[in-house]
């Protein structure tokens, strides 16, 4: 396979409405695409497309949108003199690249699933088959038949909560992930309304590193309140003693897993959480940990210590990250939790001819990844380019 043209370009799909956290307060995607355009050799008379996605997020790994469009450009000639004949060398490029910049894995994603949606579609095979082949997965029945999702929501005032716990009634919702600001009274008063309408459902909240100031016994007190069954993040540090320390603690006063997320982001920073033992569950983002080889080996790595592990999602993220976190969660088979996938009803407008998203089970059928080549995706480059405020390449 060799690349013949290439694009990037700087995405901002407005939202429906606004998702806030504790760090950030969201309105659009703010998202970085790349399109490859390649061939099987260079005599091949026509191309193909590849398409990328990553979404920059500056609080948890430091990369902007800008800084990840200006370096994926200025990697683009190196592409040019590449051959790539198999996964494998689109791997060890794509670790090559992550070695001269260690920082930048969101453009490491982008650029990695550009080229496994392109070696697919050349190929003309499904890069779940493909990829099934390269890990030594077992296609034959172990994997899931579909994939569960998790309904996420906002950092919602209770009146505001009524009102989007009511429309999502229209939905089946085993599983719910609250995205928890600060104040703990708040946050009582939020899971008193939720349970309310969901008494059964697996709730857990994610407080983004806003829980540093509460104490132990009073977030416990809170979680138990409730039968809160996870806390991701509850404290944000790059000192993994710190990280331990509060595990520790924690686990004394109650039953919930701690999941870790802006600490997961490296191969060698998800080794020293392991050591560390800091968690019960480990998010990885497709996005956030630099694609889908180095999602497959955090995993791996979580599993051999016995650690779990569940598929994450930026706010905002395309059809085309939907299908790499689909992907990745079949090749799995054992995550968690799985989160993402809400398409158009959070994107005023999806990237894809056909969106990829949840039914009202919260669902997607494996089948999904079997109907076309590559990622499966259809990009219609119109709507690129419609949201688009830089084009490089």
């Amino acid at each position: 396979m060799r690349i013949r043209e290439a694009a990037v370009y700087a995405v901002n799909i407005p939202f429906k409405q606004s998702f806030v956290h504790a760090l950030a307060e969201r309105n659009h995607s703010e998202s970085v695409f790349v399109c490859l355009r390649g061939a099987e050799h260079l005599s091949a008379s026509e191309s193909v497309s590849g398409w990328g996605e990553a979404l920059p997020r500056d609080y948890v790994s430091g990369e902007t949108q800008q800084h990840c469009c200006d370096l994926i450009t200025q990697t683009l000639p190196l592409l040019y003199d590449q051959e790539f004949h198999s996964l494998t060398a689109i791997r060890d490029w794509c670790d090559a690249f992550e070695q001269r910049h260690p920082d930048n894995l969101c453009a490491r994603a982008a650029l990695e699933l550009a080229l496994l949606d392109l070696f697919g579609r050349i190929n003309g095979r499904p890069l779940l088959t493909l990829l099934s082949a390269h890990e030594g997965v077992d296609n034959s029945g172990c994997q899931p038949t579909s994939v569960q999702y998790s309904a996420p929501i906002s950092d919602l005032d209770t009146a505001e909560l009524d009102v989007f716990l009511q429309r999502m009634q229209a939905f089946s919702i085993p599983a719910i992930k609250l995205k928890a600001g600060s104040n703990l009274q708040r946050v009582r008063d939020q899971l008193s309304l939720i349970r309310r309408y969901y008494p059964l459902a697996d709730i857990r909240i994610d407080a983004n590193g806003a829980w540093q100031e509460h104490t132990v016994a009073d977030v416990s007190e809170l979680l138990n309140e409730f039968n809160v069954s996870a806390l991701e993040q509850p404290l944000l540090s790059d000192q993994v003693e710190l990280l331990g320390d509060y595990y520790e603690r924690f686990k004394d006063c109650s039953r919930a897993a701690i999941i870790l997320d802006e600490s997961v982001r490296s191969r060698a920073q998800v080794s020293e959480l392991i050591s560390s033992g800091a968690a019960d569950c480990l998010n990885i983002k497709i996005s956030k940990v630099g694609g889908l080889f180095n999602a497959l080996e955090i995993r791996r790595m979580a599993k051999a210590a016995g650690i779990q592990t569940q598929l994450g999602a930026n706010v905002g993220e395309s059809t085309l990250i939907t299908a790499a976190g689909l992907l990745f969660a079949v090749l799995s088979g054992d995550l968690r939790y799985h989160e993402g996938a809400a398409g158009n009803l959070l994107l005023t407008e999806d990237i894809a001819s056909e969106p990829l998203m949840f039914d009202q089970r919260l669902q997607i059928p494996r089948e999904r990844l079997m109907e076309r080549p590559g990622l499966g995706v259809d990009v219609d480059d119109q709507i690129i380019k419609r949201w688009s405020c830089r084009k490089r390449g």
